[in-house]
């Protein structure tokens, strides 16, 4: 249970971090795209740009570089974000997928030591005899494509 922990907590802060880090204006530059500027009730302001478009329900979003980042799209795509622009072939694409309700390719996290081992952890719900399942797998990310390693946690009842 100790090493299943860090994979489930991650996500969440590396989820938490890109957030306070892209409104704080560490994001992305953007070229022409769209940008709102929005003020909130007690008057803390910050700035949306929309960086990318034409994802299928992006869902999770992790920073591989400081101009390169991969989006998990629920129909089980990882998209490559590089410098500014979607890449149109997927870093690595799933198959037998379970996407209904809020199913799908969910989570995405990059190893503590990814500079050295390029490892992603990747959470998606299956169809396993009709009935969805969820796991966890490592991926070696080679760059324009990824390598499914290993299965670190399986079966999982969704």
């Amino acid at each position: 249970m100790k090493k299943i922990l860090p994979l489930l907590i991650v996500p969440i802060i590396v989820f938490v971090l890109i957030y306070f880090l892209y409104l704080r204006g560490f994001g992305f530059k953007t070229g022409e795209t769209s940008v709102k500027e929005v003020v909130t009730e007690n008057g803390f302001g910050f700035r949306l740009e929309e960086v990318v478009s034409d994802l299928y329900v992006p869902w999770s979003l992790v920073f591989t570089s400081k101009n390169r980042a991969l989006v998990t799209e629920r129909n089980g795509n990882i998209r490559i974000v590089s410098n500014e622009k979607l890449l149109e072939k997927p870093l690595f694409t799933f198959s037998n997928m379970y996407t209904e309700g809020e199913a799908g390719l969910m989570g995405l996290s990059v190893d503590p030591n990814y500079s050295s081992n390029k490892f992603i952890y990747a959470c998606l719900s299956y169809n396993k005899d009709g009935k969805p399942r969820i796991k966890v797998v490592r991926l070696t990310d080679n760059g324009n494509s990824a390598v499914a390693k290993e299965t670190i946690l399986d079966d999982i009842l969704a």
